[in-house]
């Protein structure tokens, strides 16, 4: 999936930097055959730091090379033809038009289901979703939140708004992003017409006509615990903070009785709470 991610984004922009998040040697060994075949540099932390920290590198790379502009891309996410350049029009447009714009996202298509992720707008009383279809004559949409594999984001962002928080270390660092960058009074824009395959979680079940992405017990660590700590920030929406509560209720409840490992899930999930609650960040040790 790598290589094909690789393939699709690397003739789409100027410089692919692939950031190795502490890879085993016998991985390594294949990402930097992978890196000098499609002409991609490789920047090799040797531990795993998490994706913030891994972000926060490539930025830094971005600044030295002086780059304009980041591509943020997770090593599963395809970006499909014209991505970038749908994105980087849709920018152009918005800032010429005295818009301040934090980042602009693609339309995510699960490749799993075909379906396309919402844009979601958080109000008071609920929260409003707009799905984009193929010939959907709008292209533009105002958003609260952007997944981070996609975003292409101005590099004067990270110095207005800042880099990514690294003591969430990985799940919700996209959400703390933009949230800080709503706060502040920057706008984020999805743009429909700009499409990338992804996938959310390890693995889907289907409820219905429900789709729950399901995760392993660490990562419902990271999400329960970091959602905990999202909620006490003074610049995370109230809307999203009420709602997001009865939904986080619903997925420790449905973990931890119905989806395996329930044991599992129903431990980690509950240390993630607790860690939340009394502020603890980072890795989990």
């Amino acid at each position: 999936m790598l290589g094909n991610a690789l393939v699709a984004c690397r003739v789409q922009v100027e410089r692919v930097l692939i950031v190795d998040d502490g890879s085993h040697e016998s991985a390594l060994s294949s990402l930097r055959e992978l890196a000098y075949k499609t002409g991609c540099s490789l920047l090799e932390l040797r531990s795993n730091l998490g994706i913030a920290v891994a972000q926060n590198k490539g930025i830094a790379q971005a600044k030295i090379g002086g780059a304009a502009h980041v591509l943020l891309l997770d090593q599963d996410s395809v970006p499909a033809p014209c991505m970038v350049g749908r994105l980087k029009k849709a920018l152009t447009v918005l800032s010429e038009s005295g818009i301040a714009v934090a980042a602009v996202g693609p339309r995510l298509v699960d490749r799993r289901t075909e379906e396309s992720t919402p844009f979601v707008r958080i109000g008071v009383f609920g929260v409003s979703k707009k799905v984009f279809r193929e010939g959907d004559k709008e292209h533009l949409i105002k958003t609260d939140f952007l997944v981070s594999s996609g975003m292409l984001i101005p590099l004067d962002m990270f110095y207005r708004v800042g880099l990514q928080e690294e003591e969430l270390f990985i799940d919700n660092v996209d959400l703390e992003w933009c949230f800080r960058a709503r706060s502040m009074g920057f706008l984020l824009y999805g743009v429909s017409d700009a499409v990338m395959e992804h996938s959310v979680g390890d693995d889907i079940t289907t409820v219905g006509t429900h789709v729950i992405h399901r995760h392993s017990p660490l990562r419902q660590y990271y999400i329960m615990r970091n959602r905990i700590l999202l909620y006490q920030r003074s610049y995370s929406p109230k809307g999203w903070i009420v709602q997001d509560f009865f939904r986080m209720l619903f997925k420790f409840t449905a973990f931890s009785l119905f989806f395996a490992p329930r044991r599992q899930n129903f431990r980690m999930m509950f240390k993630g709470v607790k860690d939340g609650l009394n502020g603890r960040a980072g890795k989990y040790e």
